[in-house]
This record gives structure tokens, C-alpha cells and sequence, in this order.
């Protein structure tokens, strides 16, 4: 079984303290993850000629870490027919730093949280740019956000039953090489292995990852995590 999306956290924190994000109670430390690491995860993806998309970030504003133009170019020389996508809430990212990525082929997808960085991007003419305008989200919360597992009390976000896709199609690395369950584990409550000792595809099929799936397609939450999750298993 393999994976169609993977998602690498190469530094930990974001700029933001945003009251709906479980990184509002989580302190900043700025740990990188090792350049090794990064290349032999690219190099394990390339020799299985893989396809799917590579999505540089996971719980963090990825442009916090000041090797991300290097680490885009790398996946794109070495992956060259896989899917590179970056969500970042623009803080760092400049509109030179925009274009050039999205001359590599990069698709950019940036949370705009505020005015200034809706009037920055909103006419860029940059045509892999999509951009989610979140400056009214103090006023009320879009249907699709969900309580992160359980890691941030949302209004009418309560934990519901049911599959989820994401364990199945998705695999996730923290910055220190911990595989993690889900995009929502902001805490590591469900380690799936470790990438600095494991292959990603022996991890992504071992035994704790098929428990998860089985009980989802039963439409069963497992604690920890699960059990506590808003995500009803489908884009919203």
C-alpha cells in the first residue's frame, strides 16, 4: 500500500497564535529537520518513482525555515513529475520569493489572515497562486474547520463517528523524523515510527497504521486521537 500525498515538517512553529490553532498553546523552538533526513526521505520518494504530491509543511509556516526555496528546488529536480504544494500564511514569504517558486512549478496556497496580505498577493497576476481569505474568521469560523483532534475547543466542532480517508492516502513527518497519525496530531499522541530509522513504506504499511484504518472503515474513533476528532473523513 502506498501513500498518495506526504507532508514534511522541515522547522517547528509559526509566526501566528492564531486562537483556532492548536500552535496558540504550543511554544516556538525553531528545531530544523536534518538536511539528511530531508534528502534521504526525496530519495526514498524518487526511487519509488513516486507520483503523488510532496507538501513541504504539516503543523507550521514553512517559510519560517530559511532553506524552503533551496528544499522546493531540490523536490522539484528530483521529483520532477510529483505534485509540490506549500500552504503558508505569507508572513515570510515575498512576492519575488512567490514567482520564482511558481516558475518552478510550485503551487502555492497561502491563508491570508489579514488585510495587508490580501492586497499583496490579491494582484499578482501568479497563476499556481490560490488564496483563502480567513481576515473574517474571528467573526465566524468556515464549516470545513474541525477541532484538531480534539487540540482546540471550537463552537459546534464535536467529535464525530465515521471513516476518515486520511490515514490511508496520507503520510506525515515531523521535523525530528516521528511519523505521526494525522495532520491533527499537533501533540504526537499516535507515532506511527520514526523516518531516521524506519523506510517510509515500512512504516506507512506496519501494523498500528492497518489497526487505524480497519477501525475507520468500520466507522470506528479509536482513542487516542480519533476519539476526540470534529473531522467527518471527507473535504469539506
Amino acid at each position: 500500500m502506498r501513500f498518495q500525498s506526504i507532508q514534511l515538517e522541515t522547522i517547528q512553529g509559526c509566526t501566528r497564535k492564531c486562537w483556532h490553532c492548536p500552535n496558540a498553546s504550543i511554544e516556538y523552538t525553531g528545531a530544523l529537520m536534518a538536511r539528511e533526513l530531508f534528502d534521504d526521505i526525496i530519495e526514498q520518494l524518487a526511487a519509488m518513482e513516486y507520483r503523488g504530491s510532496v507538501r513541504p509543511y504539516l503543523m507550521n509556516e514553512p517559510f519560517l525555515d530559511p532553506r524552503m526555496p533551496e528544499l522546493m528546488r531540490h523536490i522539484r529536480v528530483r521529483l520532477p513529475k510529483c505534485l509540490c504544494v506549500v500552504n503558508t500564511n505569507a508572513d515570510r514569504l515575498s512576492l519575488k520569493l512567490a514567482r520564482e517558486l511558481s516558475d518552478l512549478g510550485v503551487k502555492l496556497r497561502i491563508s491570508a489572515y489579514d488585510k495587508a496580505t490580501l492586497d499583496r498577493f490579491n494582484w499578482s497576476g501568479i497563476t499556481t497562486l490560490h488564496m483563502t481569505d480567513f481576515t473574517r474568521v474571528s467573526e465566524a469560523l468556515p464549516d470545513f474547520y474541525n477541532n484538531r483532534a480534539g487540540s482546540v475547543e471550537l463552537p459546534g466542532r464535536e467529535p464525530v463517528s465515521g471513516d476518515c480517508q486520511y490515514p490511508s492516502i496520507q503520510m506525515y513527518v515531523r521535523h525530528d523524523g516521528r511519523v505521526v497519525l494525522c495532520c491533527n496530531d499537533y501533540h504526537g499522541q499516535v507515532v506511527m515510527g520514526d523516518a531516521t530509522k524506519e523506510p517510509l513504506l515500512a512504516i506507512f504499511n506496519n501494523e498500528r497504521f492497518r489497526e487505524y484504518r480497519s477501525a475507520l472503515r468500520a466507522g470506528k474513533r479509536l482513542p487516542p486521537l480519533c476519539d476526540k476528532c470534529s473531522y467527518r473523513g471527507h473535504d469539506e
